[in-house]
């Protein structure tokens, strides 16, 4: 994701431990790759990070949500972490989906931004027990959820994404799935 206030670009990787690092637009490097979670004895993976101007008091910054296993029967969890150029992480690694089943892992969590509400969106599939479907919760500029999860789809869903609107201020989510009469999207 791109910081236009500062011309920086975050970028986030996983295969482990959750790492980021900043570049200039031309993609050289202008720090040394950082961590992103707290705990780096787990298996975190497919992270996304958009920027928002609402961070850090108005002065800009990202969020970045990824999967790690670590729920309470190893399961996968979406975590969220907010990051400022040149500071780094500030606040907490927050699980985002807590209380609830674990997420599919390879189906990276979406995340879209209102500057309007100041509040982010974070959709993720789930995976176990109940089946595959699609979820959400609303997140502020902080990274912490302030509403319960809510399932959009109605059964089976997968593969989500979200946008948002600035005519509406609304926030859209896409997944695909299958109903009675077949695949869906």
């Amino acid at each position: 994701a791109f910081d236009p206030v500062n011309q920086v670009f975050l970028v986030v990787g996983a295969y482990g431990s959750v790492k980021g690092t900043f570049t200039n637009p031309a993609g050289d490097p202008v720090s040394g790759p950082f961590d992103l979670g707290t705990n780096q004895n787990v298996f975190a993976h497919y992270p996304r990070v958009i920027y928002s101007t609402g961070v850090n008091n108005g002065a800009g910054g990202f969020l970045a949500v990824w999967h790690q296993n670590d729920g309470p029967a190893g399961e996968n969890m979406v975590h969220a972490r907010v990051i400022t150029y040149p500071g780094g992480t500030i606040g907490t690694d927050t699980i985002i989906n807590v209380g609830d089943e674990g997420t599919w892992w390879e189906a990276g969590a979406a995340i879209a931004y209102s500057p309007f509400s100041n509040n982010f969106i974070v959709v993720w599939q789930t995976c176990c027990g109940g089946g595959s479907v699609v979820k959400y919760r609303i997140v502020d500029v902080n990274g912490n959820p302030t509403t319960p999860s809510v399932q959009v789809s109605g059964g089976y869903g997968r593969d989500p994404n979200a946008a948002w609107n600035p005519n509406t201020n609304e926030f859209a989510i896409s997944y695909c799935g299958v109903n009675t009469l077949g695949a869906i999207a």
